[in-house]
């Protein structure tokens, strides 16, 4: 009984694999994010024929002192053409309660925003995914980590 379930769970964390791409965080030092300050995910695709499900992900405080962020993304090839360039807010805490929407565990909560559902790159290869805060503050505080999360769209 005890191979089966470390036989079962070797298939499930396989099975994650090869949907998941890339999922990476970069943490900020300080604690802050400042507005000229961005953080860049190089990310490999190996098939342009899949659509990709593209998501960031925010790491924060609940000290922190908004209940929204807003994230200015781009993403470009090696080229540094840019092939797709957005504005997305997230809610971060609820507005009536102001209570964190992402999950955590004491004062340390994590949010994902899935800003991509479907995208097609255009060829194999390496692209940047570049993230920066577009707050009206240039030091944006209690934000700890932001991260990408790239990973196949089709499920099966």
């Amino acid at each position: 009984m005890k191979y089966l379930i470390i036989v079962a769970s070797f298939f499930t964390l396989l099975s994650c694999s090869e949907k998941r791409i890339y999922d990476m965080y970069k943490e900020f030092p300080t604690g802050n994010w400042n507005g000229d300050s961005s953080m860049k995910f190089k990310v490999e695709i190996l098939d342009c024929t899949k659509p990709y499900k593209i998501s960031y992900h925010v790491r924060y405080n609940i000290n922190y002192p908004y209940s929204n962020l807003y994230i200015n993304f781009q993403i470009y090839g090696k080229d540094k053409v840019t092939l797709i360039k957005d504005l997305n807010e997230m809610q971060l805490m609820d507005a009536k309660t102001g209570e964190p929407t992402g999950k955590g565990l004491g004062e340390i909560y994590d949010k994902t925003f899935e800003f991509l559902p479907s995208y097609y790159f255009p060829k194999n290869g390496f692209y940047t995914i570049d993230l920066k805060q577009y707050m009206r503050v240039n030091k944006l505080e209690n934000i700890i980590a932001v991260g990408i999360k790239v990973e196949n769209a089709n499920t099966n």
